[in-house]
């Protein structure tokens, strides 16, 4: 599920690099629960669950502040592009080139499944496969230390 891919690729960067960055996952209070579950996984100091605890213009400014955003395909990704902060996103049942990020900063990994992108909010398949079709944890996790590390130097 995503919430392991999320805390798997947040680890690897922690240990990536020194100092590690600081981590703020935002959400809804509803996904509050996922978020904690990351931050229980990630076991760092350096990642810290917002979700639910920010208002929409606190959150607009801790996009602002931030290096780097990894997110899916949801209206955050897009206030972060809108801000011209390097995103990168995350797509299964829905298509970059038609929902974006656009632009050289950003970077998209998609699910490689037959179905997708089928814009589905419910998949109708017994198993959602987009959900299953893991994206590589690692290639993302790279993108992102590599990405962050240049911008230190």
């Amino acid at each position: 599920m995503a919430r392991f891919f999320f805390s798997d690729v947040i680890s690897r960067i922690v240990r990536a690099l020194d100092p590690p960055p600081a981590i703020w996952l935002v959400g809804t209070a509803d996904e509050r629960p996922v978020g904690t579950s990351i931050v229980n996984a990630c076991q760092s100091q350096k990642v810290s669950n917002l979700m639910g605890s920010t208002t929409p213009l606190v959150m607009i400014d801790m996009i602002r502040h931030s290096d780097l955003m990894l997110t899916n395909d949801t209206g955050p990704m897009h206030l972060a592009a809108a801000l011209n902060i390097p995103t990168v996103a995350l797509f299964g049942p829905t298509d970059p080139e038609r929902t974006g990020p656009y632009g050289a900063q950003h970077k998209v990994f998609r699910t490689e499944v037959p179905c997708a992108p089928c814009f589905q909010r419910i998949c109708p398949l017994e198993r959602q496969l987009c959900l299953n079709d893991v994206i590589d944890a690692d290639a993302v996790s790279n993108y992102i230390a590599t990405r962050i590390q240049s911008k230190i130097q």
